[in-house]
């Protein structure tokens, strides 16, 4: 299913505003130079910033521009796990979900293994 590179995009903004023109470059310059996937929204794309409608936005602008040139995989991670499913349910059919586990449970994993490992 995965093979090559999938690169996660940079969400590009202008003015406090998400820019379109930056993003769509973006987005045909990875494809016209090979990348095997997308990934809007992913770990680099500001997600945790973004609110509902800009993160569809930036998800609904790569599925487009891509055109079925290459895989998109929507990044549908949040520090919330309710935004999580939410932002999940948004997407539509043609777009490949993952949900990328927040930064958030990987400290607190982390702290529940210091403790464990302070109490033995």
């Amino acid at each position: 299913m995965f093979k090559g590179s999938n690169v996660a995009l940079i969400t590009p903004f202008k003015n406090n505003e998400l820019d379109i023109d930056a993003y769509i470059k973006l987005i045909h310059f990875q494809i016209s130079n090979g990348t095997n996937g997308l990934v809007p929204a992913g770990t680099t794309g500001e997600s945790p910033t973004l609110s509902h409608n800009e993160h569809q936005k930036v998800i609904d602008l790569c599925v487009k521009e891509s055109n079925g040139k290459t895989i998109v995989i929507a990044g549908t991670g949040s520090n919330s796990t309710e935004e999580a499913i939410s932002l999940t349910r948004m997407q539509k059919k043609q777009v490949l979900m993952r949900h990328w586990w927040s930064h958030l449970i990987t400290i607190n994993l982390r702290k529940r293994d210091y403790f464990n490992t302070i109490k033995r």
